[in-house]
C-alpha cells in the first residue's frame, strides 16, 4: 500500500502541463489554451496524460460551456481560433458548448465522449470539423450552425446516430445542408435566422425608460430609444453617445445602459414691493403698504461634468479611443489601439483590460501603453485592404468585425465582414485606421 502511495506521489511529481496558459470561459470555467500563428486554440492541458486517461488534478469543464471570441494573458488579449485535437475530450458532465465567431476549426476528437451534450452553438466563422470530433455524443439534439456554406466534416459524426438530432441551419443555406454528407443524414433540418439579442437597462427606471431591446436578424439596423421622464434628462448611453435616439447596426449580441439624472427643481422668492401713497388737502397722510408677491423660478442644474483624456504613451505604437466629456456618474468604455507590429502592454494604472470599462468620477487621464510585438507573439490573420479613391476594399480571411476610426481615435463605423470583399465609402480625404476584430490598426490614407 506504502508503495502505492508512493508510485502514484512519484507519478504526480511528474505532471507537465501541455498548454501556454489558462483563462476563464464566460461562464467562469477555467479553459487551457495554445499560442498558434493567428491566435490560440483550445487545448487538453496534461502533457503526460493521453485523453483517453483522466484529466489527472486539471479542472474539466461541465454544464453550459461558452468558449470566448478572445482571451487575456500577460496583458495580451488573443483571438481564438481553433479548437485544438481532443481539446474536451471526455467531459462527460458538459450539457450546451457554444463557440464564439472567430473559431474556423474543431479538432479531431475534440468533443469525443461528450455524453450528455445536448445542444451545440457552431458559428459562422467554422470552415473545418476533424475526424471523429463529436464521437460519442449520443444525446445531441440540437445542432446550430450558422455558416452559410456547409463546413468541411468529414468522418467528424463517425459512428453517431443522427436520426433524433436537429440541424439548424441559415434559411437560405438549406439545400446545401440537405445535399452534402454528413449534414444531409441529420434527423430533422430546420431553418434558422441569425440572430442576435440586444439587451437594454435604464440606471434609473424613475427617471426614464428605454426601448428597442429585443432579438434581432445579425444585419439588422434597429433604433434604440431613451426616453427621460418629467423632470430628468438622457446623460449618455454606456458607449459615451448623447443622443436619444441610438441607430446601430446588429452584429452581435449586445447590451446597452441609458443614464438618465433629474436636473430641475423649483425654488421660491418672496418679492417685496413697497408702495407711498400721499393723500391730497389740507392734512398729508403717508402710508406705506407693502405688498408681499411670490415669484416661483425653474432652475436648470446640470450634473457636473469630467474629461475623459486617452492617450498614448507612444503615438508611433498605437493610439487610445474615447476621449469624451460627460456628466459624473456616466459609465464609458475606453480602449487602446495598436498600430501593425506593436500590441497593447498596459494602462498607467496598471489595469490590462483593453476594452476597458469606467465609470465618469472626475476629471481623469489614461494613459495606453504598448510594445513592439516579439517573434513569440501570434500573428494577426491576413487581410487586405485596397483604397479606391473614396472606397476602400477589405478582404478578410473569415467572418468578423471591421471598425473604422479617424485618426484621432473616434470610432466611425462598426460592420460586420465576410469572405467576400467589403467596400466602404469615406466622405471626406485624410488619414484614418481599420481594424478586424481586436487586431491591430492599418493606416489609410484617403487622397
Amino acid at each position: 500500500m506504502r508503495q502505492s502511495i508512493l508510485l502514484i506521489m512519484l507519478l504526480l511529481s511528474f505532471v507537465a502541463k501541455a498548454y501556454d496558459f489558462t483563462a476563464l470561459s464566460a461562464d467562469g470555467q477555467t479553459l487551457y489554451f495554445d499560442s498558434i500563428e493567428g491566435g490560440v486554440k483550445l487545448t487538453f492541458p496534461n502533457a503526460n496524460a493521453t485523453p483517453t486517461q483522466a484529466w489527472m488534478g486539471y479542472t474539466m469543464p461541465t454544464g453550459v460551456l461558452t468558449i470566448p471570441a478572445t482571451v487575456s494573458f500577460d496583458g495580451r488579449q488573443y483571438s481564438v481560433i481553433e479548437i485544438g485535437n481532443h481539446a474536451l475530450y471526455n467531459c462527460n458532465a458538459l450539457t450546451s458548448i457554444t463557440l464564439s465567431n472567430g473559431v474556423t476549426v474543431i479538432g479531431a476528437s475534440a468533443f469525443y465522449g461528450c455524453s450528455t451534450l445536448s445542444t451545440l452553438h457552431l458559428p459562422s466563422s467554422i470552415t473545418t470539423i476533424g475526424s471523429q470530433a463529436f464521437r460519442g455524443c449520443g444525446n445531441l439534439a440540437d445542432l446550430y450552425l450558422s455558416t452559410p456554406t456547409p463546413p468541411d466534416a468529414q468522418y467528424a459524426f463517425y459512428n453517431c446516430d443522427l436520426s433524433g438530432t436537429t440541424l439548424h441551419v441559415p434559411c437560405d443555406a438549406m439545400s446545401l445542408y440537405s445535399d452534402v454528407e454528413p449534414w444531409s443524414t441529420f434527423g430533422d433540418l430546420m431553418c434558422e435566422v441569425p440572430e442576435a439579442t440586444i439587451t437594454l437597462h435604464s440606471n434609473d427606471t424613475c427617471c426614464g425608460s428605454v426601448a428597442g431591446g429585443g432579438t434581432y436578424a445579425i444585419g439588422s439596423l434597429i433604433a434604440l430609444q431613451a426616453t427621460p421622464k418629467e423632470g430628468c434628462f438622457l446623460a449618455c448611453w454606456n458607449d459615451g453617445d448623447t443622443t436619444a435616439t441610438k441607430i446601430i447596426t446588429v452584429s452581435e449580441s449586445a447590451t446597452f445602459t441609458a443614464f438618465f439624472y433629474t436636473y430641475r427643481h423649483d425654488t421660491v422668492y418672496a418679492i417685496v414691493t413697497e408702495h407711498d401713497t400721499v393723500a391730497a388737502g389740507r392734512d398729508t397722510v403717508v402710508a406705506i403698504v407693502h405688498i408681499y408677491d411670490t415669484v416661483r423660478i425653474r432652475d436648470t442644474v446640470m450634473p457636473m461634468s469630467a474629461t475623459i483624456q486617452v492617450l498614448s504613451a507612444n503615438q508611433t505604437a498605437g493610439i487610445g479611443i474615447g476621449n469624451s466629456v460627460l456628466p459624473i456618474g456616466c459609465e464609458v468604455e475606453i480602449g487602446a489601439l495598436p498600430f501593425e507590429g506593436y500590441h497593447f502592454l498596459s494602462w498607467s494604472d496598471g489595469n490590462v483590460d483593453n476594452p476597458r470599462h469606467i465609470v465618469v468620477d472626475g476629471n481623469a487621464v489614461y494613459v495606453a501603453t504598448f510594445e513592439t510585438a516579439g517573434t513569440g507573439s501570434p500573428a494577426q490573420p491576413s487581410w487586405h485592404a485596397t483604397v479606391r479613391g473614396k472606397t476602400i476594399v477589405v478582404d478578410a480571411p473569415h467572418r468578423g468585425t471591421l471598425s473604422l476610426y479617424d485618426i484621432t481615435g473616434r470610432r466611425l463605423l462598426t460592420m460586420p465582414v465576410g469572405s467576400a470583399a467589403t467596400t466602404l465609402q469615406v466622405e471626406s480625404p485624410g488619414a484614418y485606421l481599420l481594424q478586424l476584430d481586436n487586431g491591430a490598426a492599418r493606416r489609410i490614407i484617403i487622397q
